[in-house]
């Protein structure tokens, strides 16, 4: 998901202020920094936090959507409560897909 969101650019920024590797917005910083990890001041900035906050916010999207990984991904970029009201925006199913479609190249082969 960080190389679609980026290419692995750690500066950069989007139109709408998202940050980073995985492209932080900044209220979903404050929410990762506040609920899902209290207590730690996860840096947008560092690379190794951006995508610490992205993990444990996809995790609380996981959870969130009953294990289902297309709605996760789904929420990511289009908020996970808007997936559930209104179903995927077609420039969301486009960016699952596009998602779904880079496991197998970034899938562990062993």
């Amino acid at each position: 998901m960080c190389w679609w969101e980026s290419g692995w650019q750690a500066g950069v920024v989007s139109s709408t202020g998202a940050v980073g590797v995985c492209q932080i917005e900044p209220s979903t910083a404050a929410y990762v920094n506040t609920v899902l990890v209290p207590g730690r001041r996860l840096d947008v900035h560092s690379p190794a936090d951006n995508i610490t906050m992205a993990a444990a916010y996809l995790h609380q999207l996981l959870v969130g959507a009953g294990g289902n990984q297309r709605v996760a991904i789904g929420g990511y970029y289009q908020g996970l409560a808007s997936v559930k009201r209104q179903g995927m925006l077609p420039e969301t199913r486009a960016y699952v897909n596009g998602i779904r479609a880079y496991v197998p190249i970034f899938a562990a082969t062993g």
